[in-house]
């Protein structure tokens, strides 16, 4: 059984009214509140993996 309260994830979205909308159900669905980590753009989305060695992040929330 998977933890979610352990599970890092990226959050990408550049509109902050849908930053808004998705961050309780992300938060709902179990992901710890600490553990979201904000992308503004998917620039951003692609590079948070690389700043940090080993990769911590399982999961990357972005809208098509």
């Amino acid at each position: 059984m998977v933890n979610f309260q352990q599970i890092e994830v990226i959050l990408a979205e550049d509109e902050e009214m849908f930053r808004e909308m998705a961050l309780p159900n992300i938060i709902e669905a179990g992901i710890a509140e600490d553990k979201i980590h904000i992308a503004e753009d998917g620039q951003e989305a692609i590079r948070l993996p690389f700043e940090s060695t080993p990769s911590i992040f399982q999961a990357v929330h972005i809208e098509i």
